[in-house]
């Protein structure tokens, strides 16, 4: 792997993404502002690389794949912080979330047809439009904290009275407008320059098996695939949180995703070995069984923190995830993953029992 200084800011900005979401869900004035200037330092770091990368000639393959997959993480994360906190709708997030994806799926299937889909200079205008757009929304955010007048969930709630609240969540609502209806318009001009690539089959039934593999191609990221596939589904953990009975769902989607990936995971087996790192729908599996069980989505903190323990059991793999490891079979791929899924599931509700009993205790003393 030929890792760059520029590759390393690229993957700098990749391992910001969270962070952002982290801080600014915190709500906090110091958290927020934290956030603000770690999403700023991020946005820096999409110039700095290509300009490193241009000025040296470090232009690589694995930084080609890596910048845009960067930009769309930073910004979704962004996008998922502002649907949490109450200030952009979830079907803004969407549409903006399914955009990126179909030019990513775009990009995908021109790789396998040995073409490539250039970026258009309107999806250039439309990154730099997101990054100056974010900023502003979290200034405006940072803004609503400091002054508890400052109202900006008005805007999606219909409550606000304020006179200054009203004009900046109508601001932050027609930037969001604005920035979607562009985003959409982007993604739209891709699929209608592109369509070529849609006028004939777009997968046969091994790309078919690699797609689900990989869940979308997720495990072709060079650094930790399975940890960033984990991460999607822990994004949609955050999105769905106001969803009623949303562990249920995930229940459905770790049954429902057993078969194909068994299926999937079979037929790649012979060609690619017993467990390569670019299969990671065990690990997408592992994610849907954390989050199928109520408590795990109840709050923002548990989802995180399943997120981080799934992550340290599955690469630990502890007994008898360790055991299952050695094997070859499809099913044993899925199923050590799944043992860290019940580890990650016993260790926080042990945490969550134990954090209970502390003010009890300490009455007794």
């Amino acid at each position: 792997m030929n890792l760059t200084f520029a590759n390393i800011l690229t993957l700098t900005r990749l391992f910001l993404a969270p962070i952002v979401l982290a801080l600014a869900v915190a709500g906090t004035p110091l958290t927020v502002s934290l956030a603000c200037i770690t999403f700023i330092a991020a946005a820096l770091t999409d110039w700095l690389d290509g300009y490193l990368a241009r000025a040296y000639g470090q232009v690589t393959d694995m930084g080609a794949y890596l910048d845009p997959l960067a930009d769309k993480v930073l910004t979704i994360s962004a996008f998922v912080t502002f649907y949490i906190i109450g200030i952009m709708p979830l079907w803004m997030v969407l549409v903006n979330v399914i955009r990126d994806f179909v030019v990513t799926a775009l990009r995908n299937i021109a790789e396998e047809r040995g073409t490539s889909v250039k970026t258009t200079r309107l999806a250039k205008w439309k990154t730099a439009l997101q990054m100056v757009v974010i900023i502003s929304v979290l200034f405006l955010y940072w803004l609503s904290i400091t002054d508890p007048g400052f109202e900006l969930s008005g805007m999606v709630l219909g409550t606000t009275t304020d006179i200054v609240s009203i004009l900046y969540s109508k601001l932050v609502w027609w930037m969001l407008l604005v920035l979607t209806v562009y985003t959409l318009i982007t993604g739209i001009d891709y699929t209608v320059r592109y369509r070529n690539l849609l006028s004939r089959p777009i997968m046969s039934s091994h790309q078919i098996a690699v797609t689900i593999a990989t869940v979308g191609y997720t495990g072709y990221l060079p650094v930790a695939p399975g940890s960033w596939c984990s991460l999607v589904f822990m994004f949609i953990a955050l999105i769905t949180t106001g969803v009623a009975d949303v562990w249920f769902w995930f229940c459905i989607a770790a049954c429902a995703l057993a078969l194909p990936a068994l299926w999937a995971i079979k037929t790649l087996q012979p060609s690619w070995g017993p467990d390569p790192g670019r299969i990671v729908i065990d690990e997408a599996i592992g994610m849907c069984v954390v989050y199928a069980v109520p408590m795990m989505t109840a709050s923002v903190w548990y989802i995180v923190g399943g997120f981080l323990l799934f992550r340290i059991f599955d690469i630990a793999k502890p007994v008898p995830a360790s055991t299952l490891n050695n094997r070859t079979e499809a099913w044993a791929v899925i199923a050590d993953d799944v043992i860290a899924s019940i580890y990650t599931i016993v260790v926080v509700y042990c945490i969550n029992f134990f954090v209970q009993l502390t003010p009890f205790a300490l009455k007794t003393l």
